[in-house]
């Protein structure tokens, strides 16, 4: 996967980057999709620094 995102405060405007691989598994609760994702980013890049990272992100999201 590759995320870039643009925020925004009162005077300034950051750049936020990162690369990385992502694992989505789909399973059923109660006969309804749920999806589980797993996302290992290897490369966080930011208007003030640059590094490489070993996180894991954990998410899940309710199918529509």
């Amino acid at each position: 996967f590759s995320d870039n995102g643009l925020f925004y405060d009162k005077m300034n405007s950051y750049m936020i980057s990162n690369v990385g691989f992502g694992l989505r598994v789909r399973t059923l609760i109660f006969n309804k999709p749920i999806y589980l994702r797993f996302d290992f980013p290897f490369y966080y890049k930011t208007d003030l620094n640059e590094e490489s990272v070993q996180k894991i992100i954990f998410s899940f999201e309710k199918g529509l």
